[in-house]
């Protein structure tokens, strides 16, 4: 069982580093895009694809969610209770010659007043907007979270237009993962790990020698350079939202909603500009569907297998990979050169966004959880061990990053 455990892992951390190359490489076929096409109409385009790809998803999960595909029996064993709660009630009633016979059948009135009963319409008040998981509050986070994403993968694509470096724009969108503890730490007030900390302080000074170091100063950085930090904000704020309301949401439904939404945004964006043009989509079929369909539907569904097997911080360790992989695409591919500041930049951003991933306080955890004998583990039932015993918690599920690009 242990040999097969171990297997899973291997078998999840493959499909986590196929996913961050998945996006890293999209990096590269967003360059390529942008030759043709405008950031408006390439983002209308692919994020369609996106929403196709993901629809099946969707729907296996809106399946799974409401039950839709449980057994007949499962289905004529409900259908019985509830025809039983309903002759309950009625037959608590007292006779009135109305709703119930002498001989102790249902009138028509009580088999109209039972199927009534059982063809309830619920009723959606404003009120529930409030309300967690209700279904307004959902279609809210949708909707919020489809406009943040539309918002950053705008920027970061307006970025890619004006930069049209794969590479750099990789290691700085990568920023994404060390913005999310400064933005949960400023609006959520969530506690920053010592870890966490000095990631962040390596990562700043990695952007410091990648996009300042050996220019005038703060007023010679690259526009491009501010477009990809404002992006990575933007991605960091759009996972918060994520963070705080996953509980209440479908995953999927979500992921679909929100590519809809940017799909939809981007067309309108688009049309409005005046930059669709169908024959440039043609011409970059490739970057659209690499990017539509390999960089969400086929990696959003590697990244939830590698999910189910691997630890979510080696699992935000792996998906960071990504920045190397643009790196990688950019230098092979594009052909791309970086000086040396810039290297050694990048390579502190890449140590600091995995060093904010490495939880060192649960590690130091389960190093003095091992030390106690394993006597203890009898002075409670079993049934009542919770996440003290295994070292997980609640949170835990939600530490990874939230890749949507």
């Amino acid at each position: 069982m242990r040999n097969i455990s171990q297997l899973h892992t291997i078998e999840g951390s493959f499909a986590l580093v196929m996913a961050a190359a998945c996006w890293g490489f999209a990096f590269v076929f967003s360059v390529e895009g942008s030759d043709t096409m405008s950031f408006w109409f390439f983002n209308a385009t692919r994020f369609t694809l996106a929403s196709l790809s993901l629809l099946p998803f969707a729907i296996w999960s809106f399946i799974r969610r409401h039950n839709l595909l449980a057994r007949r029996h499962e289905r004529a064993e409900k259908i019985l209770q509830s025809l039983g709660q309903a002759a309950g009630t009625a037959g608590k009633e007292k006779p009135s010659g109305k709703g119930v016979r002498r001989n102790g059948g249902l009138s028509k009135t009580g088999r109209a007043h039972r199927h009534t009963a059982s063809l309830r319409i619920p009723v959606i008040a404003l009120s529930d907007i409030k309300k967690p998981g209700s279904f307004l509050y959902r279609i809210l986070i949708y909707c919020i979270c489809g406009v943040f994403l539309f918002s950053a993968s705008t920027v970061q694509q307006l970025g890619v237009e004006i930069s049209k470096q794969a590479a750099h724009a990789g290691f700085i969108a990568a920023l994404y993962i060390i913005a999310v503890p400064i933005l949960a730490r400023i609006f959520l007030k969530k506690k920053t790990s010592v870890t966490a900390i000095t990631g962040i302080i390596v990562a700043i000074i990695g952007f410091y020698f990648l996009s300042i170091y050996g220019k005038s100063g703060l007023a010679g950085i690259d526009f491009s350079d501010l477009i990809f930090l404002a992006s990575a904000t933007l991605f960091g704020a759009h996972i918060i939202i994520i963070d705080a309301n996953i509980r209440h949401v479908d995953t999927m439904m979500l992921s679909f909603v929100q590519s809809l939404i940017v799909a939809v945004l981007s067309w309108i964006a688009a049309a409005w500009d005046g930059s669709i043009n169908m024959q440039a989509a043609l011409h970059g079929w490739v970057s659209i569907a690499y990017t539509g369909i390999v960089a969400v539907g086929v990696a959003y569904t590697l990244q939830i297998v590698g999910q189910m097997y691997v630890q979510p911080a080696q699992a935000s360790i792996l998906m960071s990979l990504e920045s190397l992989f643009s790196a990688v695409g950019g230098v092979f591919i594009l052909h791309e050169t970086m000086t040396g500041p810039a290297i050694f930049g990048s390579i502190l951003i890449f140590c600091g966004t995995v060093l904010s991933q490495i939880p060192f306080e649960n590690i130091r955890l389960h190093r003095n959880r091992d030390t106690v004998p394993a006597i203890e583990e009898f002075k409670e039932p079993r049934g009542q061990e919770g996440s003290a015993a295994t070292g997980t918690g609640p949170d835990d599920v939600r530490n990874g990053p939230y890749t949507a690009k």
